[in-house]
């Protein structure tokens, strides 16, 4: 059995296209005019947004993520794996920021929280009174040891060193 999550099946790229309009350039959804009652005026934008920032359009009964509609709206397919934001941001739904990806790549491309008290990758050790930072980047479960450093600046650009040689392009440092 795959450990692949199956994603729900979205409408069909001509259902999405008869109900909604889509800007590629901005990410925007809006209803298109319709014959049927449908509740929201043509040209109201579609959808909400959830608390993490994701758009949510429902079509019928069921929800279904903007990003994944913007796919399948532009591709005519659904995408089979994880669709990653490029730049971090799950509301920037614009198709030059959506791209294919499995989940080591799109957690791979996360920012670090805000929160954070160290650089992504890096985590502070102490040891008989001294502090050092050690730089870790993990693939498909696999954790590669990039090293003990002094100070957490120089286990984060490190970190993203490695981080770049292994992930490539998904490398976020931030």
């Amino acid at each position: 059995m795959s450990a692949k999550r199956k994603h729900k099946e979205y409408p069909s790229a001509e259902r999405i296209r008869a109900l909604l309009s889509y800007d590629p350039d901005t990410g925007i959804f809006r209803w298109m005019p319709r014959s049927d009652r449908c509740p929201m005026p043509a040209g109201t934008l579609a959808g909400w947004s959830d608390r993490l920032g994701y758009l949510h359009i429902s079509i019928g009964n069921e929800k279904y993520l903007g990003h994944r509609l913007a796919w399948k709206y532009v591709h005519g397919v659904d995408a089979v794996d994880q669709i990653d934001h490029i730049n971090g941001n799950p509301a920037d739904n614009r198709i030059c920021n959506l791209r294919i990806s499995d989940q080591s790549q799109n957690l791979a491309n996360r920012r670090r929280k805000a929160s954070a008290k160290y650089p992504k990758g890096v985590s502070v050790v102490r040891q008989n009174g001294k502090v050092s930072y050690i730089a870790q980047v993990c693939l498909r479960g696999d954790v590669h040891h990039v090293g003990t450093f002094p100070t957490a600046e120089e286990a984060g650009a490190a970190y993203f060193v490695k981080a770049r040689e292994i992930h490539g392009e998904f490398a976020n440092a931030g």
